[in-house]
């Protein structure tokens, strides 16, 4: 019985990353079509504004510069 909780914990958060991973997976498919997002932090996400890599991750502007440098 002391057990459970660990399992159920583990479980719980592979549940979680597989979410994170469909609403990513989501995101960049309504991009790619044309639609613009509004995210919780308020920042506005669409084809012109953002970057994704190819596993749907947004590339941050500040990274972009830092990279081409």
């Amino acid at each position: 019985m002391g057990h459970e909780p660990i399992s159920n914990e583990i479980f719980e958060h592979y549940r979680i990353l597989e979410r994170v991973k469909e609403q990513k997976k989501a995101i960049k498919i309504l991009i790619a079509q044309g639609y613009t997002i509004l995210d919780l932090e308020g920042n506005i996400l669409c084809k012109n504004t953002i970057k994704i890599d190819s596993d749907g991750n947004r590339l941050m502007p500040e990274l972009d510069k830092e990279v081409k440098k």
